[in-house]
């Protein structure tokens, strides 16, 4: 319940006991709906957590519940507890824009930012309490928590991917939230204090009430959320015999022998370093090729990560130079969260690390063979300040290759040159490793790398390369080296993956949310460029400024205002040309002032007598000799007409003077 500073206050009663209709065992999951007697329940209650106890041989035994939202009886009872909550709670900042992902795919793809909704989630689709608190969405993420916030956000999806705006469906959009929903500290439970401040009134508020007047109030308080300020991520990607695409999408192969830094930024509080190794063909021979073995990274404000490839093939994970048994999907760590899954044929395990506070996920496919290295990094805060293999991330692919010394190599540098004059500079100095365990160097003495225009076999059947990898260069140069066919076809399918995500990731224009006139409505096709919308007004009203129908342009703007509905004025009035549309609220007197202005010109105008003849015209105006003189200079400056006189007959046409 909430206390006068809002703050959620706690009570604890005790109902009935009640039987389930059956026993509750592993193969039995039985469902019960528990109503509560009113009478124990405080007025201002609104969650509930149950204690279920048993009784079984004379020995008790307990579970907690998660926590529920109270739902009251009556439609009345839950907008008292939506306008209760309201004077009470303070709106959110408006300095912080929404920048909610505008499509689904984005949304997938920026998991430096964002993570599933647990509350509704695409793989839950057949719960039916999945997505019970946003009906009508197919998909919901939650912004990642940053140290320096405790606000939260969500974004929800329709099946066809857009991002959906609680203003049009507000039991299915996602809001701005005053906590996050991992939020602590003092005074601050996670997930708890996010149900209460937000979660609860929005159901009190949005779902419970019925009430699209007091859902909207709510949505002053917790703003939808937009996708208009949002900026996709950035990939890059190494793989393979070592292929990489930077920051700036610069392709380039490097086949170095050693550590190395994949990027870091310019004052070295993120950093990832990657292991290369001598790569072996099919009969176990050592080849002119390295692939990546292990990977190790952190942050200034992070546990450290180390991921290794071992010689049976299997993947040991260190943190904090500790080996970890990963059995959950999901492991979190100080600053850092990590995510395993298995590929469909079992063969690449992933692992997805994602360091909140920095806007910044590495996701790695380890096979038997190999890891494979994708890079996301959110936002703007590190254009320009990164440094490695992976490029400076300016925007600018002409000068990605720059040395550990800042000495910039040309963009269309050969391999040969890119190996010894840009890679090897990136080498891991002693001092700055952050791998626990030491590699081994294979004949590194001896190690000469192939590069692409040099290679050289006459005993490679090239028509089996194309067979096997189609014109993928990376694939076809793989096996060309290596004679590895997994490594191969495992590089060309980790290419065709980056390329998706990069698609996926494209910025999209969406044109801001169209508000309903006032006494009328609107209906639009969508937000996307090309879409349109129409407004009209209810009977007795007319659409004024604005146009009554728009189309989102390119630029992500509409192509005309949007109208507002005034009342239509009696045709016949004096005044019914001039009166415009002022205003309401601090306006409106305004509005009165001009109004009376207006009115009192008219009937000044109204009363203004008729003009006198001219004294110097008399008799028929054709026979005066000061009109006959001005005929003269009839052809002179234009048109052939008449002048006018001061006062001429009103009964002469118009059409014969200026």
């Amino acid at each position: 319940k909430y206390s006068n500073d809002s703050k959620p206050s706690f009570v604890t009663v005790r109902s009935k006991s009640f039987d389930l209709s059956s026993p509750l065992n592993s193969s039995n999951i039985v469902f019960t709906s528990i109503v509560l007697d009113g009478n124990l329940l405080h007025e201002n209650m609104t969650s509930l957590v149950l204690r279920i106890r048993t009784n079984i041989s004379a020995g008790y035994s307990s579970i907690w519940s998660d926590v529920f939202p109270v739902r009251w009886p009556t439609v009345k009872d839950a907008a008292n507890m939506c306008q209760n909550w309201m004077k009470l709670s303070p709106s959110l900042s408006s300095d912080t824009l929404s920048t909610c992902p505008c499509t689904l795919r984005q949304a997938l793809r920026d998991t430096g930012r964002y993570f599933v909704d647990p509350l509704c989630n695409l793989q839950n689709d057949k719960i039916d309490t999945n997505c019970l608190y946003n009906k009508g969405a197919a998909q919901c993420f939650r912004r990642s928590l940053h140290g320096f916030s405790t606000s939260g956000e969500t974004c929800c999806y329709s099946s066809s991917g857009e991002l959906l705006d609680a203003r049009e469906v507000p039991h299915a959009g996602g809001t701005r939230s005053r906590y996050h929903i991992h939020a602590q500290g003092e005074e601050l439970v996670p997930f708890f204090s996010y149900f209460q401040n937000d979660l609860v009134p929005f159901l009190q508020c949005c779902q419970y009430a019925f009430n699209n007047s007091l859902c909207q109030r709510f949505l002053k308080l917790r703003p939808p959320t937009t996708c208009q300020a949002y900026t996709p991520p950035t990939p890059a990607q190494a793989a393979g015999d070592p292929h990489l695409t930077t920051l700036d999408r610069k392709d380039y192969t490097f086949n170095g022998i050693g550590d190395f830094v994949l990027l870091k930024d310019v004052n070295s509080s993120m950093v990832v370093q990657v292991r290369a190794v001598q790569t072996r063909d099919t009969a176990g021979i050592l080849q002119n090729a390295t692939v990546f073995s292990a990977l190790a990274l952190k942050t200034e404000t992070s546990d450290k990560i180390e991921i290794y490839k071992t010689s049976d093939g299997a993947t040991d994970i260190l943190v904090n130079s500790e080996i970890v048994e990963i059995v959950d999907a999901t492991s979190n760590f100080n600053g850092v969260k990590l995510e395993r899954s298995v590929g469909d044929d079992e063969s690449v395990v992933n692992f997805l690390i994602v360091f909140e506070n920095e806007d910044l996920s590495v996701s790695v496919d380890v096979s038997a063979d190999l890891l494979n290295v994708l890079v996301m990094i959110s936002g703007e805060r590190y254009k320009g300040q990164i440094r490695g293999l992976l490029g400076n991330f300016n925007g600018d692919d002409n000068d990605d290759f720059i040395t550990r010394h800042n000495l910039v190599l040309p963009s269309d540098s050969s391999m040969r040159d890119l190996h010894y004059k840009f890679g090897m500079t990136w080498e891991v100095q002693g001092n700055e490793s952050l791998f626990n365990r030491s590699g081994t160097v294979n004949n590194a003495i001896n190690y000469e790398p192939i590069f692409l225009e040099e290679i050289r076999n006459p005993e490679l059947n090239f028509s089996v390369v194309l067979e096997l990898c189609g014109d993928n260069k990376q694939c076809q140069y793989d096996y060309s080296v290596t004679g590895n066919e997994q490594i191969a076809k495992g590089t060309m399918k980790f290419i065709e993956k980056f390329k998706e995500i990069e698609s996926d990731v494209q910025k999209v224009v969406r044109c801001p949310f169209l508000e309903v006139p006032v006494n009328g409505n609107r209906s639009a096709s969508g937000y996307a460029v090309g879409d349109n919308a129409t407004f009209w007004c209810y009977e007795g009203f007319q659409l004024l400024q604005g146009a009554s129908f728009v189309v989102c342009r390119e630029n992500g703007q509409w192509s005309a205002g949007s109208p507002v509905c005034v009342e239509k004025i009696v045709e016949d009035s004096p005044i019914s040309s001039l009166v415009v549309y002022i205003g309401s609220g601090s306006g409106a007197l305004i509005g009165v002032i001009v109004i009376v202005i207006v009115i009192m010109a008219v009937l000044k105008c109204r009363r203004k007598p008729k003009p006198e003849p001219d004294p110097e015209i008399n008799g028929p105006i054709f026979e005066n000799p000061i009109f006959l003189e001005s005929l003269s200079s009839l052809g002179q400056g234009g048109a052939f007409k008449i002048p006018r006189p001061t006062y001429v007959d009103p009964n002469l046409l118009d059409d014969y003077f200026f």
